[in-house]
């Protein structure tokens, strides 16, 4: 009886123990997004351009602005082509705006998350969608390069 007791005591132990370091890590990705300067060098380094026209921003403001609610909240457009990142809400800016075809405002906008853990995933969708454009080089035919010894008749 007591060998169980151990048994499960050790299993509840080790179950705690992954639970208190899962919650730790989340607490710590609410606590530290990534700042503006990260996020914007994220998006340039996928060619995004960061959005300066006021005009604009306000549009795109519109466009999602029942949406944003959260500090580090991420948005990505419907076809991926723009990214907002609301940044701390003591910013003088609070909402960036990242485009890769800038020439239309899109209307519909998908939550990816908050902080890392939604760069990550605006990334690997902008990676995806790059994928997706460039074709695959085509197969060219293999030559069978010959023994310059062989006899050939």
């Amino acid at each position: 009886m007591s060998g169980v007791l151990f048994s499960s005591s050790i299993f509840l132990g080790i179950w705690a123990n992954e639970l208190s370091e899962a919650e730790a890590v989340r607490k710590w990705e609410r606590s530290h997004l990534p700042s503006e300067q990260i996020f914007g060098f994220a998006m340039g380094s996928r060619r995004l351009l960061f959005v300066s026209d006021d005009k604009r921003v306000q549009k795109l403001i519109h466009s999602i602005s029942t949406h944003l609610d959260e500090a580090g909240s991420v948005w990505l457009s419907s076809d991926s082509n723009w990214v907002a990142f609301y940044s701390h809400p003591d910013q003088m800016i609070q909402v960036r705006f990242y485009c890769l075809d800038c020439t239309q405002i899109p209307h519909q906008w998908q939550p990816l998350g908050v902080g890392w853990f939604a760069l990550e995933k605006v990334i690997a969708a902008l990676d995806q969608k790059k994928a997706k454009a460039v074709p695959l080089p085509s197969q060219k035919r293999k030559v069978m390069l010959r023994d310059p010894r062989e006899v050939v008749y």
